[in-house]
């Protein structure tokens, strides 16, 4: 977690493992527009999440895993 005066930013690996998805998973949804970083840095790619968004990107991905019939910790495809 990278922490600023007025933002604390988390990664994407961050994301998965607290909602129990491979980065890729997370990815694949953000590419598909299901679910939006604050930030992707030019040259890398590298997606930067807001900590405050945690609890609303929880949600989707859990309702994502839900609608494709899986459950926490399985693919995500």
């Amino acid at each position: 977690m990278v922490e600023t005066p007025h933002l604390q930013l988390i990664s994407t690996g961050f994301i998965a493992r607290r909602c129990g998805v491979s980065t890729e998973a997370v990815k694949l949804w953000d590419r598909r527009g299901l679910i939006v970083p604050a930030l992707k840095i030019e040259g890398t790619g590298r997606r930067v999440w807001r900590a405050e968004d945690l609890p609303l990107l929880e949600t989707q991905i859990n309702a994502r895993m839900k609608a494709a019939g899986k459950r926490r910790g399985n693919s995500a495809d």
